[in-house]
């Protein structure tokens, strides 16, 4: 009797510890079998959001670099003899830049989201030989609205006769942002910097010492 008892004990224990390691291994989860997909940053989006709209001249190495140290970057779009049909914003974090759909203006404007087909009909604007109008100035009002809708805001500031001698750019924390170049932004790019440097710009040239890019 006790050996029956003694064997029926050791069967128990047998099963229970047949279960008990069934329902371990049951709690594991299998690997998948789905190849894994790498993390798509923000830059790399945006980079190739911006070259789908035009920027076929983009520097992205540039890009890259100053979007990955907090730097905004600003690109022209160009559109025959344009360069800068469209003007495009490029901000840190951001996936999708925001667009200006005109020239960048003294009074400037805000920028927006969607990619408007204005087009600049692949002319250039002739030369005026009558004196230039008055250069408005930046439309503080429009500025202050923009900041409110959560958009950029982006003006020319003029020197002289050039009407483009430098850009700025307000972001929508408050944060203002200088592009420091004569005439605009370039179609392979230009970092922005928070220093307004002082150079004087005389007839829309370029100024020596100012980068021209291309």
């Amino acid at each position: 009797m006790n050996k029956k008892l003694l064997s029926t004990g050791v069967a128990l224990v047998a099963a229970a510890i047949t279960l008990s390691g069934c329902a371990t291994a049951e709690s594991v989860s299998a690997p998948s079998s789905s190849p894994s997909v790498p993390d798509t940053t923000a830059a790399d989006e945006v980079l190739r959001h911006v070259v789908g709209l035009g920027a076929t001249g983009l520097d992205a190495t540039a890009a890259r670099a100053a979007l990955e140290s907090g730097r905004p970057y600003l690109v022209g779009l160009p559109d025959g003899a344009s360069v800068a049909c469209h003007t495009a914003l490029l901000v840190p974090g951001s996936a999708a830049p925001w667009i200006l759909n005109a020239a960048i203006k003294a009074e400037g404007a805000a920028l927006e989201t969607d990619y408007a087909q204005v087009g600049c009909s692949g002319r250039s604007v002739p030369a005026s030989t009558t004196p230039s109008a008055p250069i408005a100035p930046m439309d503080t009002a429009a500025a202050e609205a923009a900041q409110r809708e959560g958009k950029p805001f982006i003006y020319a500031i003029p020197n002289g006769t050039n009407p483009t001698c430098n850009v700025a750019v307000r972001l929508t924390d408050g944060t203002e942002w200088f592009l420091n170049r004569s005439t605009g932004p370039t179609k392979r790019g230009n970092e922005l910097g928070r220093v307004q440097k002082q150079y004087g710009c005389t007839n829309g040239e370029v100024v020596p010492g100012v980068p021209a890019g291309n």
